[in-house]
């Protein structure tokens, strides 16, 4: 167990080199739930001190210094972080069965939040082993987790990843249909749906489609046409009609998922702003500009009010600031670009590359208005 406090001091000095994503609270949970993994080895197992434990090592993994450049550092991240999995797995391996329940539902939470996708992995997996020794490898809430699992790879999205993620989320199809036999369910429409997203983002957009419109027939016959999960689906088929190329198809879809969103989701749902931001996003390709403008204009509101740190935001106000300037309204331009670049740097930092490109147009923008400015 002390290798986990060589953990900590590594961790510790990492984020005092790079001390604007630490706090001392941070510090002072991950320190609780190292201390809590000595109640553990000492044969103590109240469910929760293995509450605190998870807790406190959430907090660890959240504070990877991911910036490091130095090749060595490097190296020894990786072997820290090695070292703490192993210790976690030691300390967890003493759970009883009786306490399993309360640390899946504890490592299941805490994956869903964790902010370093090589930790969520890393608690997913621990949930899936819980899981299977709880109820058997053929149990739906292992099939669930490992649907996660997929999800926390597809959003790592390299070529490696993409094929674990469709490793994952085949191995959830099988689980489900062994429970669930040849029926229609809402859980086997769920995952292939998932697993044509794998096949969008490979560009077979004809694969994708298939399996899309496959999920959408066996949502629609379980849960209905007014369904949330339904008006996903629609989007994801609008979506690989765009990339195609063939707008109208798109736009219509686009446009039959709204009234479902507003009735089925709560108002300015996320989703509902992102289909929003779908339909400016083709009217700005057909060259339909007041339409786009009236579009991106409401996605931005909406998303404002659900969640201010969703790139939804910056990303439309941008593409307000590029219409108004090729329309000659250069101040209002300005205006967009500069409430984009406070959106950025709420969520990227001061130095992020899409920050300093913001930057770089609200700087052209104002040499052109003392320009129009002179001639005047």
């Amino acid at each position: 167990i002390n290798n986990i406090f060589g953990l900590f001091r590594f961790f510790k000095s990492e984020t005092q080199r790079n001390n604007t994503h630490c706090t001392g609270h941070n510090f002072s949970d991950g320190t609780m739930g190292i201390d809590s993994a000595f109640v553990l080895h000492n044969g103590n197992t109240d469910k929760t001190d293995v509450q605190k434990r998870i807790r406190g090592v959430v907090f660890l993994f959240n504070e990877v210094n991911r910036g490091s450049s130095d090749a060595f550092e490097l190296q020894e991240n990786r072997l820290n972080l090695s070292i703490a999995r192993s210790e976690l797995d030691d300390a967890l391996s003493l759970i009883e069965q009786k306490e399993m329940v309360e640390a899946v539902a504890e490592l299941s939470r805490h994956g869903s939040l964790m902010q370093n996708h090589t930790g969520a992995l890393y608690f997913f997996e621990w949930t899936r082993k819980l899981q299977a020794n709880l109820y058997g490898d053929g149990n739906m809430e292992v099939a669930r987790t490992l649907n996660q699992i997929g999800n926390v790879y597809f959003k790592m999205g390299t070529v490696i990843d993409l094929r674990r993620a469709e490793c994952s989320f085949q191995e959830s199809l099988k689980i489900k249909r062994r429970i669930l036999g040849d029926k229609d369910h809402i859980e086997i429409a769920t995952s292939i749906n998932n697993i044509a997203l794998i096949f969008k983002e490979r560009n077979d957009y004809d694969r994708a489609l298939e399996l899309f419109r496959k999920a959408l027939r066996m949502k629609r016959s379980t849960v209905g046409d007014n369904s949330p999960d339904v008006a996903s689906t629609i989007v994801n088929i609008a979506n690989i009609y765009e990339l195609k190329g063939e707008l109208n198809k798109a736009l219509e879809l686009y446009q039959k998922t709204l009234p479902v969103q507003k009735m089925a989701l709560e108002e300015n749902h996320p989703n509902t702003a992102v289909t929003k931001s779908n339909i400016a996003n083709i009217y700005k390709k057909q060259g339909k500009f007041n339409e786009a403008v009236g579009y991106f204009s409401e996605a931005i509101a909406m998303m404002k009010v659900t969640n201010p740190s969703h790139p939804v935001i910056h990303i439309n106000l941008c593409k307000l600031g590029k219409i108004f300037f090729r329309a000659g309204d250069i101040e209002r331009a300005r205006r967009c670009f500069v409430d984009a670049l406070t959106s950025q740097k709420r969520t990227m930092g001061e130095d992020h590359p899409a920050v300093i490109k913001t930057r770089n147009i609200i700087r052209s923008i104002e040499k052109q208005e003392q320009h129009i400015l002179k001639t005047l």
